[in-house]
């Protein structure tokens, strides 16, 4: 099954699995952001909507990075910033499930709703649920920063094999990343259990 595919009836146990495996803050998140945003969404479904292709597209750059690392990265690298990269690949992945699930969970192709699925809106042939709308809002800036170091560090691998077949010397890695977003991440799973959702907006905020 392709990382990226959308729910669909075949394969919902999928993205059940998924969120079974999802760290507690993230759940906890994806839970309040819906209390949080149900009543917008219901009330604005226009803006929600363009809110839900932004999330969505950067969801689908960060998808398209990560799966041009796996095609380009050797199966058994030796170099040193290729070693590094072996050893982020899975922390990246891990990411993208995790921000993937709030959405895919709550998306059927506009063509395959099934009983008891009731969406909020279509978008670009998606029916869209009131919960992968929340969501949208909610996640949005960690789906930007995914997209970003993904970009890099696709970016910097192409680079550096270029740099290889001329024969030239190559840069230093700039991996890895500076660790303020995991921190921060941190730092949100810690709020949402300890404080709920009001302290866990004050952090998105204040890293945007």
């Amino acid at each position: 099954m392709p990382r990226n595919q959308v729910q669909t009836a075949s394969n919902v146990s999928f993205w059940d699995q998924i969120w079974e495996d999802t760290a507690v803050g993230w759940r906890y998140l994806y839970n309040e952001s819906v209390k949080s945003y149900e009543d917008f969404v219901r009330e604005d479904p226009e803006a929600s909507a363009q809110q839900v292709a932004a999330f969505k597209s950067e969801l689908e750059a960060s998808r398209g990075y990560l799966d041009t690392l796996h095609s380009k990265l050797p199966p058994t690298p030796t170099d040193p910033a290729d070693v590094a990269l072996a050893e982020l690949l899975p922390e990246l992945e891990t990411r993208w499930h995790e921000l993937a699930v709030g959405f895919y969970r709550d998306v059927l192709p506009a063509d395959e709703l099934v009983i008891g699925f009731v969406p909020i809106f279509i978008v670009a042939g998606l029916a869209i649920g009131i919960g992968a709308a929340s969501w949208s809002f909610a996640a949005y800036h960690y789906a930007v920063n995914l997209r970003e170091k993904t970009a890099l560090v696709a970016k910097e691998l192409e680079a550096r094999q270029a740099a290889a077949a001329q024969g030239q010397v190559l840069q230093p890695s700039t991996l890895p990343f500076d660790d303020s977003d995991e921190e921060t991440t941190s730092k949100l799973g810690a709020a949402l259990i300890a404080g709920g959702f009001g302290v866990a907006v004050v952090l998105l905020l204040l890293n945007r």
